[in-house]
């Protein structure tokens, strides 16, 4: 399965051309733009929407960013980002619009919820039972049983998005320099992962074994995986192993082992003696993060997983970050 490229929507506004125009030029500069695709035709369906005319209004703007039923902190954060960005295209291209100042977008929590930060005994747990789940009753693909431990085991061990390891193809990994290559990551980067030799040479045997043509995980279909295939045995696995999910909206999730990845590579750096200093710019370029400031959310994870590193980790910091280590009980 192919990720979809939203390259054909329309946006039903009298300023639907300007929208059109604007994604346009994200993408040619190399961004997908897909959530700006499916947000800015969201925003021309509205009725405030129909109203404008060259322009974007304040009135229109707050309408749209205005916190509604049910809204999460992610999802506020994106329309609002998403307006502004269409708000300083208009601007540039010499039409009246409002822009919401960047410090309020800033303001607004990255994160609605407390990922699931599972222990090691927990992810030692979870991919024996992935191991177990390929020769169960639940699996019933004759590939998958060769797919899903391995899926899990990259996602654990090099934090990489779900996205990133199912749409790996056969050539993206060298088994010689043990590197993977992730060709379209968020935001249309381009990064490259060493990998422990050890996962290097399961991956090697995996595809001596089953030669897969193309996608690295191909799907039954000889796509790749989608997402929604990778959380149903997910969530079947997490039963076998003995590790509850609390529900819908609390996880854990698939993701959490990206989070997971990140505070467990934290706390070894500094059980080691290493200086965060160093290991923070490090972890945020492996993980390919935007900047190093996304990657200082984990070192709170870290202080609420193991409190006794708070002191360290606060006579490291306290310098570049005094309000939010020093009065962060």
């Amino acid at each position: 399965m192919q990720p979809r490229l939203y390259k054909d929507l329309d946006f039903p506004c009298p300023i639907g051309s300007i929208i059109e125009a604007y994604i346009r030029e994200k993408r040619s500069l190399g961004c997908k733009a897909n959530a700006e695709a499916k947000r800015l035709r969201e925003f021309s369906k509205t009725d405030y929407a129909q109203n404008l005319h060259d322009e974007l209004t304040e009135d229109a703007v707050c309408k749209w960013i205005e916190k509604r039923p049910f809204d999460k902190p992610a999802g506020m954060r994106q329309r609002y980002a998403i307006i502004r960005g269409l708000g300083m295209y208009m601007r540039r291209q010499g039409y009246p619009a409002f822009v919401p100042t960047q410090g309020n977008v800033r303001k607004m929590p990255r994160h609605g919820y407390d990922p699931h930060i599972f222990s090691y005994d927990e992810i030692l747990r979870f991919m024996e039972a992935a191991k177990a789940y390929g020769i169960s009753k639940y699996c019933t693909s004759k590939e998958a049983r060769f797919v899903i431990p391995l899926i899990f085991e990259m996602l654990y061990c090099t934090g990489m998005r779900v996205g990133e390891v199912a749409s790996l193809e056969v050539g993206d990994v060298d088994f010689d320099a043990a590197i993977v290559t992730v060709k379209n990551a968020k935001f249309g980067k381009k990064r490259y992962i060493p990998i422990h030799d050890s996962l290097c040479a399961r991956l090697k045997r995996y595809v001596d074994s089953r030669k897969p043509l193309h996608y690295l995980f191909p799907s039954r279909g000889g796509g790749c995986y989608s997402d929604r295939a990778v959380y149903h045995p997910f969530r079947e696995i997490l039963f076998m192993a003995g590790i509850p999910h609390k529900g819908k909206g609390h996880g854990p999730r698939v993701h959490d082992f990206r989070h997971t990845f990140a505070v467990h590579s934290l706390i070894k750096w500094m059980k080691s003696g290493h200086s965060m200093a160093n290991a923070l710019p490090r972890i945020s370029t492996y993980l390919g993060h935007s900047s190093i400031a996304e990657t200082e959310w984990y070192l709170r994870l870290t202080m609420k997983i193991l409190p006794s590193l708070r002191k360290e980790i606060n006579d490291q910091f306290c310098t570049i970050y005094p309000k939010e280590f020093q009065n962060d009980k």
